[in-house]
Parts: structure tokens; sequence; C-alpha cells
């Protein structure tokens, strides 16, 4: 006999400090408000690497300073789509918290590279 274990995938976001990342967990705050038109879709916004979050911050220009973090959750996929899936966004329901990390010059260099590569392009 065996025991079939499930993993959950685990992604990356940024945020503020002072945001409680225990948020992430509560069901009714696991919601997405758009930029451009005021939607609201279910889920938590994240990018499935460090690179892809790089990625997606240097794409989209997202406003962040030192005092932001990174989160890395494990959860659900959500039934929904993020608004920014073209950039590598999507929208998950958060079941644990990982990890809570400073942003370190690492991903500021992984950012500044990303924007390199993607003015080049």
């Amino acid at each position: 006999m065996f025991t079939m274990v499930y993993m959950l995938q685990t992604s990356y976001r940024i945020q503020s400090a002072d945001r409680d990342v225990a948020e992430l967990l509560n069901p009714q705050m696991q919601y997405s408000i758009s930029y451009s038109d005021d939607s609201e879709r279910h889920g938590v916004s994240v990018c499935d690497s460090i690179e892809d979050l790089a990625g997606y911050i240097a794409q989209t220009g997202i406003p962040f300073d030192t005092d932001y973090v990174v989160v890395e959750v494990a959860g659900e996929s959500s039934d929904e789509v993020d608004e920014d899936a073209h950039l590598g966004a999507r929208l998950v329901l958060p079941t644990e918290i990982i990890s809570v990390e400073p942003i370190t010059d690492r991903l500021l260099d992984m950012i500044d590279a990303a924007y390199d590569q993607a003015l080049a392009a």
C-alpha cells in the first residue's frame, strides 16, 4: 500500500512589509482588484518563480521600495484568470505562507536585467 502526496505549488509576490501576511490566508481577503477598471477577481496575484516575479515587476512598473517583502505562498490555483496573465501573473488561493523575505540585491538585479531585456526587445 502507498500514500499519494499532493504537493501544492509555491508562488511568489511582493507586498508592503506593513501588510499582515496572514491576511493572505483569509478566504475573505483572497481577492485582487484591477488597477484599470476596478473589477475584482477571486485569488491573490502571484508569479511562479522569483525570475517570473522580476520580469513581471519590470514589465508592469508596479511601485515598490525597500519596505516591501517577497512572500512565498503555497496554494491552489483560482478558477479566475489574473488580468496580467499575459505578463506571467496568476491567481491563487493561498493555504500556507512558506517564507517572507526582504527584497534582496539579487532580486533588484534580476528586475534591472529583465527591464533591460524588455527595452531591447
